[in-house]
């Protein structure tokens, strides 16, 4: 299964808390009328599907990481706006410094292939209850592993791909929990390690707010020193 994605990086400079401003000013500057930018189906309501329009920031600037069908969109909207982006009340003009497209076979592998997630904003809020019931950290970390192949499971599903056999995964360090701020809440936000045998895309991303920069995903082992090993041997324990 191809997957194809559009990076495009621009000159604007953000902080790590404005990526949601980001997202506002570039639907406000495209249109409404592009959903899939958005993921609105009125103010109010939303499409419960995975984001195709990730909005980013890199390298202290913002982007902009659109998967497979968006891309058509996304390209529309480059050539018809005026590049004139409200920004913090004022018109900033929008430059492109980087594009890239490229494509991404989705498939399965023979081994078990390494990968971490950042910031993952892991648990729904009726996983919470479940994740408070947890007696130790063992038992949470089995709990974050089912919850990740499902998310897995959701990714693949959106990108128009049936497995062809059991996905497996190993989730086998926490480096880090933080609370972030999202959508006027905290919320659990881990660093983790993991195994699978699936070959995923670059940058993808999984969990809750996908596309306002969360649980972005990269390949090897994250470089922190792990808060507990899922070897059933805790670093730290968390009550």
């Amino acid at each position: 299964m191809q997957v194809k994605t559009l990076h495009t990086a621009f000159n604007l400079p953000i902080r790590p808390n404005e990526i949601h401003r980001w997202r506002g000013a570039f639907v406000e500057m495209a249109g409404r009328q592009y959903d899939l930018f958005h993921n609105h189906l009125t103010k109010d309501q939303y499409y419960y599907r995975y984001p195709l329009v990730h909005y980013r920031r890199e390298k202290n600037c913002a982007s902009i990481l659109v998967f497979n069908q968006a891309i058509e969109g996304f390209q529309e909207i480059l050539s018809n706006s005026d590049w004139q982006l409200r920004w913090k009340g004022q018109s900033h003009p929008l430059t492109i410094t980087q594009l890239k497209m490229e494509e991404h076979e989705l498939k399965m592998s023979s081994k078990m292939l390494p990968y971490h997630i950042k910031s993952w904003l892991a648990l729904k809020q009726e996983n919470y209850l479940i994740w408070e019931k947890c007696k130790n950290m063992t038992e949470r970390s089995d709990f974050l592993e089912r919850v990740l192949v499902g998310q897995l499971l959701g990714f693949a599903t959106q990108m128009g791909w049936q497995l062809p056999e059991r996905l497996e995964v190993n989730l086998q360090l926490i480096h880090q929990i933080n609370l972030a701020s999202y959508q006027k809440r905290d919320l659990l936000a881990f660093d983790v390690s993991f195994l699978a045998n699936i070959d995923l895309p670059y940058r993808m991303a999984l969990g809750k707010g996908v596309s306002k920069g969360f649980g972005i995903l990269g390949f090897g082992q994250y470089p922190l020193k792990p808060l507990f090993h899922t070897a059933r041997q805790p670093i730290r324990k968390l009550n």
